[in-house]
């Protein structure tokens, strides 16, 4: 059986499906438990999710606050692994609020993905975990409810080419979300001043209908926005909106969108999923892993090249040693006897020599590579645009210096380059000094970008 749990306000609720069976419960909280989707009493919290544990085994969450930041983006195909990076930097507002990254692929085609993106405070989430760990459930899934709702729409036929507003109306509160053609725009949460079924109470929902409206003209698409559709309002309230819209010429056709027990609307938008959807707990475990893998990884390294060290080292000085004998002996011979034979062989062991120091410089090639391969991502390489092509990326451990060069028909292409390598996540410490043009022959622009590694800086940030 699929359990969903949503908590909010006064009440956890709680809604099962197996097949055609679905259950329902209510769990009442005091008020005050949880403001805005932040959980403010936990110890409430776990004591009845202790009481219902017996009946589940597994649950997905789905949670809805003001704190979860959602945005629309249509962006070119890029690697799933680089999707997550993208919508970071989407979000990246310079505040000291720490989030966890996840999206919903909306719509797809061979162009372009449509992908609704989440951020969500990583204390917000963390506290829920914290909750279910400590009444031994669980989490399957952790899912936002604007997600939810943008798959309710386009889960629905008669409502996922249409162009329209849906508002989802709960106590003093109410989440209006713009869809253009089926295809999710925007959400606005809003509070509710007046009480249910006042004049006022009508005027005030009136007043955000004719924003939305307002908002909608003003992007100027194709699209326009005809119906609005209310989830949770009262057969009179929607009578009377109904009749201050006729009153005051607005030109929309509202209706009231019935749905499957409205009382559990939230929780049974849990029970939608998607194949590249939101699982807000999935990637809390894969950062946790990632960390736990970066961590040994920095532990064991260092003593990985202290060990390689030692023994190529080791290796050399049993050859030299060997050598130095060698050579000893034959001089002593070269002394004694003068013989052309010796001669010979003591040339040989000068070539074995020689070798020897070729060996050794090409180790001093080798532990540069090692100090390169930590400096530089593997991905660096994939930052190319247009027609601009790289010659080379060369470090030196010595300087602590990375030179990229290469060549384009384009100087803007170099530029562009060179500002994203800047920001860029490759290289963690690698500060770029700019780029210069050397050259031009044949319609081509060669070019180096210089960056240094600041050592001292990156271990202290370690």
């Amino acid at each position: 059986m699929s359990t969903v749990i949503y908590i909010n306000y006064d009440k956890i609720q709680v809604v099962g499906q197996s097949g055609e069976q679905y259950q329902k419960q209510t769990l009442l909280l005091k008020e005050g438990t949880v403001l805005n989707g932040v959980i403010v009493d936990s110890e409430e919290i776990i004591e009845q999710l202790k009481s219902i544990k017996p009946t589940i085994t597994k649950a997905s969450i789905v949670i809805d606050s003001s704190n979860v930041l959602l945005k629309r983006l249509s962006l070119p195909k890029i690697p799933k692994s680089k999707l997550l990076e993208v919508i970071q930097r989407e979000f990246d507002m310079g505040e000291a609020t720490e989030y966890y990254y996840d999206r919903n692929f909306i719509k797809s085609s061979k162009e372009e993905d449509i992908i609704l993106s989440c951020a969500i405070p990583k204390e917000l989430l963390n506290r829920y975990i914290e909750i279910f760990d400590k009444a031994n459930i669980k989490i399957d899934r952790i899912d936002v409810a604007i997600n939810g709702i943008v798959k309710y729409v386009n889960a629905s036929d008669t409502l996922k080419d249409q162009t329209f507003l849906l508002n989802i109306v709960s106590q003093d509160a109410m989440i209006s979300v713009l869809f253009e053609n089926g295809i999710y725009q925007l959400s606005n949460r809003s509070r509710i001043h007046n009480d249910v079924d006042t004049k006022e109470y009508i005027s005030e929902l009136y007043a955000k209908l004719s924003t939305m409206i307002q908002f909608s003209k003003s992007k100027k698409t194709e699209y326009e926005l005809q119906k609005s559709y209310y989830v949770g309002l009262s057969d009179e309230s929607m009578n009377q909106l109904e009749q201050h819209i006729h009153d005051y010429g607005l030109s929309i056709d509202i209706k009231k969108k019935k749905t499957k027990d409205m009382e559990y609307f939230y929780p049974n938008l849990g029970l939608l999923t998607n194949k590249d959807d939101i699982n807000l707990a999935v990637i809390k475990k894969e950062k946790i892993s990632k960390k736990t893998i970066n961590k040994t990884l920095l532990v064991a390294f260092p003593f990985c090249v202290i060990a390689l060290i030692m023994v190529v080292f080791a290796s050399l000085m049993m050859k030299e040693a060997s050598l130095d004998k060698q050579i000893v002996s034959l001089e002593q011979e070269i002394t004694s006897y003068e013989s052309s034979q010796v001669i010979q062989s003591l040339e040989q062991i000068k070539t074995n020599n020689d070798d020897v120091l070729l060996q050794v410089n090409e180790y001093t090639t080798i532990s540069d590579l090692v100090n390169a391969f930590q400096v530089v991502n593997p991905d660096f390489l994939r930052l190319i645009i247009s027609d601009l092509e790289i010659e080379s990326i060369a470090y030196s451990s010595s300087t602590t210096t990375l030179t990229v060069k290469g060549y384009s028909s384009n100087q803007d292409d170099i530029a562009a380059y060179s500002q994203m390598l800047r920001e860029s996540s490759y290289g963690d410490g690698l500060y770029y000094n700019g780029y210069s043009i050397d050259s031009r022959n044949g319609g081509q622009y060669a070019f180096s970008i210089q960056a240094f590694f600041d050592v001292s800086e990156s271990e202290d940030s370690e």
